[in-house]
């Protein structure tokens, strides 16, 4: 380009010389002498001084003709290339189009899973022709029988009537992108290998829908006319559906593929295997509710506040329950600050009552580290406690609930109730200090007996542990609303403190132990000695006057007897006596003759001699006796003189005992009066040697 400028240039000078020559010559300046005198002209000088004179003009001349030249040089070096730049993109519009037919081609060959593929996920590569690489995408959609796209969304019913696919193919490069241009695309609708088809939509089952992309499902399948079964299988896209094609069967059973953190509307992790029945040549929808998980957190507040007195408000378990969950599995679930989980499977949880914290969380195992809580399209509603009962008061539920969207873990304020406990260590009548030894206490959630297992749960406890502070304090005392039963346990003496309560507001519920308060069978057992006594000095008597009874009896009986053998005696003595006298009358008078036989002197002295014996042995014998009954009758007299006595510390003892027994009922009547109304203002039961609540 500069040498044609050169060539221009000098071209232009030599014309202007040769034009001008004439007047040059007339005006060349003559050479002069040292005199002044005119000599002979000078050419080039002259010409020299002429250019010298005009050279600005000469300079203007020459820019405006090399600016025209350059302006007709560059129109026409641009129309060159513009012409240039048409021929190449045509040249590569031809190139993409012929690529467009080939990818047409290949995808007319594709098995009917590679399509399936495609309608969820385009496929794309590169080809490099020349010096350009071009960018093809490979797409697929069913299309009905008469070719217009329906596409695939959860939120709409197919319209297809057919098995009938859409196949695009798309060719872009480089520039054709820059210039924003749209693709070189061709399509063409195929007709897969014969069969049916169906739809498996995955998504939230709300409405609208919300898709869940990337569940893979899988259909198997006997052919009709086949031994053999046949698997189709595809993975949802953005759409949160898959459509499998070519199922030459009348049925299928459907599996979807267990995919990490997604849960049922159940909030299990598998989703159960279905038979599914498939209309001919049509495709089938199969709706499918598996999304991925969620959970709740809950913040706990007592009157709207997080803390109180300074002090954060604490929890343990809350309650989050949904209509949604599909009948015959329990509506709620339970959270808390710690949980214990199952290994493998489902990995059902229980949730721990013996923490709390200002926070707690529902459920979130290895397999569902997001949560269990299927994202239903209406919130779920949540309260403090263990069950659905929790939730049944006024002031317990949470305004609105919580809507749990895929993933999401929502916090909400969780409101309590407060349990206002304080133990003393005296009684109620004299209530001494406060009790600052920590103390075991357990609150059983009665509002939730015979409840059913939280649903995904193992196990549930409805005891919540906890101890009592330096303050005679609950260490946490705001409580879930409803029944509750609340025992503290006095480790010292053995005893356990049972009181029943109901939170059905936020003020809740004050208590007051005292764990110098005796149980029944404390009372039972210091009452025990002296009746024992009581009742054995009455055996004793009882049993002493039994005796004495006997024993007036068997003197009474003694002494008739004495009277008895007296009388007798006496009788006996007075026949004896007259029947002596008798005899020896007699014999006297057979010695004088008087009567026969006759006897002599000495046989009468010997019959006398022989009566007298006779008489003094009765007589020894009547003494003996006469002593005996004397003897027995002092004895008989020490003995009623001894039982006179006893009657009479009998009757003293009695009478003491009575005055005893009237005290001592007088007593029990003033503490059973004071342990009746200290359990009445306390609410408090005792049970004593027990080793824990």
């Amino acid at each position: 380009m500069r040498s044609f400028f050169a060539m221009l240039f000098a071209d232009h000078r030599l014309c202007r010389r040769r034009a001008s020559a004439p007047e040059l010559a007339s005006r060349t300046p003559r050479r002069t002498g040292p005199s002044g005198l005119e000599g002979e002209p000078r050419p080039i000088d002259a010409v020299m001084a002429r250019v010298s004179s005009e050279g600005g003009f000469l300079l203007v001349e020459v820019i405006i003709s090399a600016l025209l030249v350059a302006i007709i040089v560059v129109a026409t070096f641009n129309g060159f290339d513009a012409a240039n730049r048409l021929t190449i993109d045509q040249r590569r519009h031809a190139e993409a189009a012929l690529l467009a037919s080939e990818s047409q081609e290949k995808l007319r060959t594709d098995p009917a899973t590679a399509l399936d593929a495609l309608e969820t996920a385009p496929h794309k590569y590169e080809v490099e022709v020349g010096a350009t690489k071009y960018k093809v995408t490979q797409e697929a959609k069913p299309v009905n029988g008469g070719g217009s796209s329906t596409g695939c969304s959860v939120n709409e019913s197919s319209r297809e009537n057919g098995a009938n696919i859409q196949i695009s193919s798309s060719v872009t490069w480089a520039l054709h992108e820059a210039a924003k241009q749209p693709p070189v695309k061709q399509s063409t609708i195929i007709t897969p290998p014969v069969g049916s088809a169906l739809e498996v939509d995955v998504s939230n089952g709300g409405s609208p829908k919300l898709a869940a992309a990337g569940v893979t499902a899988s259909a198997k399948y006997t052919p009709v006319g086949s031994s053999f079964t046949n698997t189709a299988e595809g993975t949802t896209g953005a759409a949160g559906c898959v459509i499998l094609t070519g199922l030459a069967a009348t049925s299928a059973t459907v599996e979807i593929a267990e995919k990490p953190n997604f849960v049922t509307t159940g909030g299990t992790l598998k989703y159960p295997t279905k038979e599914v029945s498939i209309a001919p040549n049509i495709t089938t929808q199969y709706a499918v509710s598996y999304d991925e998980g969620g959970r709740i957190t809950a913040e706990y507040t007592y009157k709207g506040e997080t803390s109180f007195e300074g002090q954060p408000v604490t929890g343990n378990t809350f309650v989050v329950s949904s209509e949604f969950i599909p009948a015959g599995d329990p509506t709620f679930q339970t959270g808390s600050q710690e949980f214990k989980y199952q290994g493998g499977g489902e990995e059902k949880y229980e949730a721990v009552t013996t923490t709390a914290g200002p926070t707690a969380t529902t459920a979130a195992g290895a397999k569902y580290a997001k949560g269990d809580l299927f994202p239903f399209s209406a919130p779920w509603t949540v309260y403090a406690g263990d069950c659905p009962n929790n939730g049944t008061y006024k002031e317990a539920e949470v305004p609105g609930g919580a809507v749990v969207t895929p993933g999401s873990n929502p916090t909400v304020k969780v409101p309590l109730s407060r349990v206002n406990l304080t133990v003393n260590d005296g009684t109620y009548a004299k209530p001494g200090t406060v009790e600052s030894v920590p103390a075991e206490v357990s609150i059983t959630n009665t509002e939730c007996e015979g409840s059913e297992t939280p649903n995904n749960a193992f196990a549930a406890s409805l005891v919540h542990a906890q101890l009592t502070n330096s303050s005679g304090h609950l260490e946490h005392q705001f409580q879930p609303f409803g029944k509750a039963k609340l025992c503290v346990y006095d480790k010292a003496a053995k005893r356990a403190y049972t009181a029943n309560y109901t939170n059905s507001n936020a003020e809740g519920t004050t208590l007051n132990a005292y764990f110098g308060q005796r149980s029944k069978a404390e009372r039972e057992a210091e009452e025990a000695p002296p009746r024992k006594k009581r009742e054995t000095e009455e055996t004793e008597a009882k049993t002493a006057k039994t005796k004495r009874e006997t024993e007036e009896t068997e003197a009474k009986t003694a002494k008739e007897t004495r009277e008895t053998e007296e009388a007798t005696q006496a009788s006996a003595k007075t026949t004896r006596e007259a029947k002596e006298a008798k005899e020896r009358k007699e014999w006297l008078e057979k010695e004088e003759g008087k009567k026969l036989p006759k006897i002599s002197k000495a046989e009468r002295e010997a019959k006398e001699k022989a009566q007298t014996t006779t008489r003094e042995t009765d007589e020894k014998n009547e003494t003996k006796a006469k002593e005996k009954r004397a003897t027995e009758e002092a004895t008989a007299q020490t003995a009623k003189e001894k039982r006179e006595k006893e009657e009479t510390e009998a009757t003293t003892a009695k009478e003491k005992r009575t005055k005893e027994e009237t005290e001592a009922k007088a007593l029990k009547a003033t503490r059973e009066k004071e342990e009746t109304e200290a359990e009445e203002k306390t609410s408090f039961s005792v049970a004593s040697g027990v080793s824990s609540c």
